[in-house]
């Protein structure tokens, strides 16, 4: 038998679960700053329209949560792919820690998802980027060992190049799962989607490893 405090405890749980659901999609589907606490408490069909500041606070702790939704699965698959790596695996290797976390997360997901084009809009909002770089540095080490790692592979890399090559690594990882998971949201079956996902995975390693590995004709 449950008892009234069990049920006391999942209703607020499920309130906040419906609220991190309708406000992942909203600011997938139309940005950040374009969508209201108000507008996220109707969408999860909660009549208080203050049910967002009642179970977050601010919005940047409203983002914080979504950001933390993710973040320790990822960080746990990346974990378990560099502890099999030696500090001299090669590019390829490291890329793919940082890639097929993603993409099995991606996969495990019910159908639709909306995580990886809202973690695309908050990384293009400004005023959320400093809470997104600070839960990186407190909850993500292996997904930094994984990209010093990465440097460290292509160490003959001017530091010009690697920083562009950075830049380029992130917007491929951030804009380009987000654009094919928007691509899934047209109605084919699971399977047909995860062999999407996996081939998407595949060519963004390969991508990635011929980036980095390319010659480099800038000088600093």
């Amino acid at each position: 038998m449950v008892d009234d405090g069990s049920r006391h405890r999942r209703r607020p749980a499920a309130t906040r679960d419906a609220l991190l659901d309708a406000a992942e999609r909203l600011f997938a589907e139309h940005g950040v700053a374009a969508v209201s606490d108000r507008r996220v408490a109707v969408e999860a069909g909660q009549g208080n329209n203050a049910a967002v500041a009642y179970h977050f606070g601010r919005r940047a702790d409203l983002v914080e949560a979504l950001v933390m939704r993710h973040l320790p699965t990822v960080e746990r698959r990346c974990a378990a792919i560099i502890a099999g790596l030696p500090t001299d695996a090669p590019p390829r290797a490291w890329i793919g820690a940082l890639v097929h976390p993603l993409v099995d997360h991606a996969l495990e997901l019910p159908r639709p998802t909306f995580h990886l084009r809202c973690a695309a809009q908050l990384r293009a909002d400004p005023a959320h980027a400093e809470t997104i770089a600070r839960l990186r540095a407190e909850h993500a080490p292996s997904l930094r060992a994984a990209q010093e790692g990465l440097r460290a592979s292509v160490a003959a890399l001017s530091p010009t190049a690697e920083r562009a090559r950075g830049d380029m690594t992130r917007l491929v990882l951030l804009h380009g799962f987000a654009s094919l998971e928007l691509r899934l949201t047209d109605g084919r079956d699971d399977e047909t989607a995860a062999r999407a996902w996996r081939t998407a995975g595949a060519e963004v390693v390969d991508a990635l490893a011929g980036l980095w590995t390319a010659p480099s004709h800038t000088a600093t």
